[in-house]
């Protein structure tokens, strides 16, 4: 019966195992964990398998198939080895060739930085980068960068909100707007033929905004709603207070969900204030992929040249890493309802190198050498499945919900974290096992997962320069960090030059 299972999930892609029955070595299928398993199972009917005392981890079925020896042979032992991959019947794909890029940038009279680059297929990806973000926020300005992003691309003096949407819906455009700890960021993608008209949309929310008293206070409720929904999530709450705890009150320790009471406070005049300081050539860069550059400065130079050219007001504060340890309890939190359930949350969170620094090479691969999941979805090839939190955390403590590695990089730091989930009575147990692997982090590097790693990392850049405002985004966010573009091959060679001595040095 085992056998016959673990064969029809594999014939599907899918083979799930959790500890959780009652009895030893007993299986079953559950209704309850097919419905929270749909997203992964190419069919809602397909049974879940659970199984206590035995962990089986995928095995890969070439073309042609495995002999039925051979699955009988890897059936035996509970654990498959990670250093002995099964050999595949087909040849291993060769070295990811080059991607050429070939970026151009070109500063305007009043400091726009325009940069863009060739792509191939009908669309174009473009984004404009505002260098402000909530770590430049203060006391009195709290939540002001997020209010400014939900009010991006609304009625101007030209146009009303619907007519906006509307223009920009006949377009096909796709239109997404974010704000981060050190950006604003808007991001459209459209077909080449539609450029100009798109660009003049942009154009006129930047330059002629009319800051509707009715949207503002639309605005302001589905933005307190959200946050109040948003950190009734335990990772959210333990990420923001990690934050806080790591850089202080201020910069990069402001939280990106502003209370209730700060958001009431901002009003119209604020807003308008923040947004003409940041809204400043010298402040702002606009890049394109797809795009012949001349065509992109003419378009930039015509529409934006009335920004102002002097730099803004806003001064960027340093932040300094001062770490420390907290406590969260449901009963000392502001809200309401429950909060996590039967679960405790828990993060461990380091200083790391930045974007300036060039060490945030070693420190990607590293995170992603750590990588992880969760229970839910524990990944599959190239999503971490041979990860060390994976294999060491997840497929031997079944209890523990989530275990992920991740880092956020900024201007001047890093932030280099693991995040977890467990039922509440095991928290001291998972506490001991993630400080475990972290303390090991260090140690037993093979050439193996350091390959791994880098081809993991290789292969997620080359696969995000496929959606052209992702590209666009890079392009700028480059351009803020690092002064120039540094194409993906660049990058990856980068990548390639870091050793095993490297990640041991900045673990």
């Amino acid at each position: 019966m085992l056998r016959s299972l673990v064969q029809h999930h594999h014939h599907y892609g899918r083979l799930i195992c959790r500890n959780i029955l009652a009895k030893p070595n007993v299986l079953c299928t559950s209704p309850r964990y097919n419905t929270m398993m749909t997203g992964l199972s190419s069919s809602s009917s397909s049974p879940f398998l659970l199984c206590r005392g035995i962990h089986i981890p995928p095995i890969y079925n070439p073309p042609g198939g495995l002999k039925k020896k051979e699955i009988n042979d890897k059936l035996k032992s509970p654990f498959l080895s990670l250093n002995d991959p099964i050999p595949l019947d087909h040849p291993t794909p060769k070295e990811i060739s080059s991607v050429v890029q070939s970026a151009t940038t070109t500063t305007l009279p009043n400091g726009i930085r325009v940069v863009t680059e060739p792509s191939y297929g009908p669309s174009c990806g473009i984004c404009l980068l505002v260098n402000t973000g909530i770590r430049d926020e203060d006391s009195a300005t709290a939540g002001v960068i997020h209010f400014l992003e939900r009010l991006s691309l609304k009625a101007t003096k030209n146009r009303t909100g619907q007519t906006v949407v509307r223009e920009l819906e006949e377009l096909g455009g796709i239109a997404s707007i974010s704000s981060s700890r050190e950006t604003l960021t808007i991001s459209l993608e459209v077909l080449q033929g539609q450029f100009h008209k798109v660009m003049d949309i942009l154009a006129d929310s930047i330059i002629n905004p009319l800051f509707e008293e009715e949207e503002i206070e639309r605005q302001r409720e589905t933005i307190i709603q959200g946050n109040n929904t948003t950190l009734c999530l335990g990772d959210q709450i333990v990420m923001d207070a990690g934050m806080k705890l790591a850089f202080g009150d201020s910069g990069l320790g402001n939280s990106i969900y502003a209370s209730e009471e700060q958001m009431r406070s901002l009003s119209r005049d604020t807003l308008i204030r923040t947004f003409n300081n940041i809204m400043r050539g010298p402040n702002i860069v606009i890049s394109v992929a797809g795009i012949e550059h001349e065509d992109v400065v003419s378009c930039v130079s015509s529409l934006f040249s009335s920004l102002s050219s002097e730099q803004s007001v806003i001064s960027r504060r340093k932040s300094k890493y001062e770490g420390g340890m907290v406590l969260i309890k449901e009963a000392e939190t502001d809200y309401k309802g429950p909060l996590f359930g039967d679960f405790s949350y828990f993060l461990m969170a380091f200083p790391c190198a930045g974007m300036g620094d060039h060490d945030v090479y070693a420190v990607s691969i590293l995170s992603t050498l750590m990588g992880g999941g969760t229970y839910f979805s524990s990944g599959g090839p190239g999503k971490g499945l041979f990860s060390r939190l994976y294999t060491k955390v997840l497929s031997g403590h079944p209890w523990i919900d989530s275990a992920i590695c991740m880092t956020q990089m900024f201007s001047d730091t890093g932030f280099f974290y693991v995040t977890s989930s467990c039922e509440s009575d095991r928290l001291p147990q998972l506490i001991n096992i993630l400080a475990h692997e972290v303390a090991r982090m260090s140690k037993g590097l093979t050439p193996d997962e350091l390959h791994r790693a880098q081809n993991h990392l290789k292969s997620s850049l080359f696969m995000s320069i496929e959606t052209r405002n992702i590209t666009a985004d890079d392009m700028a966010k480059q351009i803020v960090f690092y002064g120039k573009r540094y194409t993906t091959q660049e990058l990856c060679d980068e990548i390639d030059k870091c050793t095993i001595y490297d990640l041991q040095r900045v673990a």
